[in-house]
């Protein structure tokens, strides 16, 4: 028989050098030679586990064990292996074989084993943890939520934005079934340019024909007759909302089931066929006979018969009229605010009349109440006009913007009780004078938001220098017996923008912020009480906007930012900037 332990020195040489293939070559040969199995084996399995291929290392080490099955070596080689594809419990038994097996006298080898057997206890609980954390990640928690939880979070996401039905029915399986399955999910129908008609047979299907809201949008081509034909035959006895966005009127009329389009042709009679329309309306059942109830309407650029249209609408929450009153329609407008005493938002641009005469047939009383208005925005329009002829006891956001006609008679007349409960005060290119704002101002205790941009000459500064002392006692209205006395003009207020004012200067801005930050500690140290009475609280500016306003110091800027959380003073924009350079 050749000698087979030549090769097998030339093997240990190789991987002593790491030159793993030369060794796994002598190795083999030593093999085949007649080498010892026990030996060889070994050996050539320690390379093996060298080069990462573990099922071959395997293979010896059972070799080893099959030959010489009451020797230690063949089950410690096992075990390491087995620990490093992660076999923990065959490698906690190879360890247990290995330990019965070591003479204890080797006691440097069975503490190695020891050793060993804590290292794999410690990887096995390692991956234990690794592995629970992964199937806490990826367990499907939202399942085990009561049907009920879940539908509220949905319906409470789809009343934000009801095309988000789409996404949230490409999560995952399981919410696809369950949005799928649930019509009411389905309820809001809006059309656009974007394949409507299939969408109508999407919705029609997934809502089981319970169609709650139909919304036509601006781009919607209503002039497809295939479109119409589809929408036409939609069921409509659950619809309960309808919407149209800037929609010719005779397309309404021909694109929507014949039952509504005769109630909105019956509203907007007075309505050019041709101009579009942009609507909101509760639809309301009685039987089978729907009642429509305008809420939204907004008109802008047409001009409507608003002497038949202003006696149609009786149930508007909202009403924005944008350059659609003509110069006589003075009379008809007042008509609308009287038939809509549940207005909440009213804006109205563009309305001049020529004449302010009230003819027999309209029965207008000398002041319009209007109680739930909270928003009136007037745009060049005649706000001295109209106001004296309004009761808004809950007004919170007034906006007057572009009035050719001064605006202090409209001012005057806040005084009268409408002051007290506005919150945002918005004034942009209209002159009035500076002490008839004081005196508003000076009433405003809720007021938190005021804007007074590019009022003119010689009233912004004037203006800001009153804001920086105490009202006068002469200025300020009488407050009721148990009302704190008022020594800062508007003491709730947080955001001050007079941008644009080439009057407006660092002094008084500096001057109101000091003010304010000294009023605000003393009526916090007070704790609402002093020996005069209680005290009204004071807030500190947070918001300065000061853009546009050439004569403001820069050495102004960095107190101001110390002391008020947001300031902007950008002095002229990049394109004028350009110009002058």
């Amino acid at each position: 028989m050749s000698d087979w332990k030549a090769p097998f020195k030339r093997g240990v040489s190789s991987f002593r050098a790491g030159n793993h293939e030369d060794a796994i070559v002598r190795f083999s040969e030593a093999l085949k030679l007649g080498g010892d199995a026990c030996t060889v084996c070994d050996a050539r399995a320690a390379v093996y586990q060298k080069m990462g291929k573990l099922k071959e290392a395997l293979r010896d080490s059972k070799t080893v064990i099959d030959a010489q099955p009451t020797r230690w070596q063949g089950y410690a080689r096992s075990a390491r292996l087995f620990l490093q594809i992660k076999k923990f419990d065959a490698a906690s038994r190879m360890v247990e074989l290995a330990l019965e097996r070591i003479p204890s006298e080797q006691t440097g080898r069975r503490d190695e084993m020891v050793a060993l057997q804590t290292e794999i206890r410690t990887s096995h609980d390692n991956a234990t943890q690794e592995a629970n954390k992964l199937a806490s990640l990826r367990a499907y928690h939202f399942g085990k939520l009561p049907v009920e939880i879940a539908h509220t979070m949905f319906s409470m996401v789809l009343a934000d934005d009801h095309a988000y039905v789409v996404t949230l029915a490409q999560v995952c399986k399981n919410w696809r079934t369950s949005i799928l399955g649930t019509p009411a999910y389905w309820g809001t129908l809006a059309l656009s340019k974007n394949n409507p008609k299939r969408k109508i047979k999407t919705w029609r299907e997934r809502s089981k024909n319970r169609i709650q809201e139909i919304a036509i949008l601006q781009h919607y081509p209503h002039d497809s007759p295939a479109h119409h034909e589809e929408l036409r035959t939609l069921p409509i006895k659950h619809l309960r909302v309808l919407r149209f966005e800037e929609i010719p009127l005779r397309s309404i009329a021909r694109g929507i089931p014949h039952d509504l389009a005769r109630i909105v042709l019956d509203t907007f009679g007075g309505w050019p066929v041709l101009r579009p329309l942009s609507i909101r309306a509760d639809i309301e059942w009685q039987g089978n006979d729907p009642t429509f109830r305008c809420r939204d309407l907004t008109v802008s650029g047409c001009k409507p018969d608003w002497s038949n249209l202003s006696s149609r609408l009786q149930d508007l929450r909202t009403c924005t009229l944008e350059n659609c009153l003509s110069v006589q329609d003075w009379p008809h407008f007042l008509w609308l605010l009287r038939s809509n005493p549940a207005l909440e938002q009213l804006s109205v641009e563009g309305f001049y009349p020529n004449s302010y005469d009230i003819p027999a047939d309209r029965d207008i009383p000398p002041t319009i109440s209007l109680p739930r208005l909270s928003e009136l925005r007037l745009t060049s329009t005649v706000p001295g006009r109209l106001f004296p002829l309004l009761s808004l006891p809950s007004l919170k956001n007034l906006y007057f913007v572009l009035c050719r006609q001064t605006l202090d008679d409209a001012l005057q007349h806040l005084k009268t009780g409408v002051a007290s409960t506005l919150t945002t005060l918005y004034i942009q290119s209209a002159s009035f004078l500076p002490e008839t704002l004081l005196s508003v101002l000076a009433a405003t205790t809720a007021l938190e938001t005021l804007h007074i941009i590019a009022i003119g000459i010689k009233t912004a500064n004037a203006i800001l220098e009153g804001l920086s002392c105490p009202p006068a006692p002469s200025t300020a209205e009488t407050p009721p017996a148990d009302t704190p006395p008022v020594r800062v003009y508007c003491p709730a207020l947080r955001h001050l923008d007079c941008s644009h004012n080439q009057d407006v200067k660092g002094g008084p801005l500096v001057r109101i912020v000091k003010w304010r930050l000294t009023e605000a500690e003393r009526s916090a140290n007070c704790e609402g009480e002093e020996a005069g009475g209680p005290v009204q609280p004071v807030r500190r500016l947070e918001t300065l906007v000061i853009d546009g306003c050439p004569q403001v110091d820069p050495e102004v800027l960095p107190w101001l930012r110390q002391n008020v959380a947001v300031v902007s003073c950008v002095y002229m924009s990049k394109k004028a900037a350009g110009w002058k350079r």
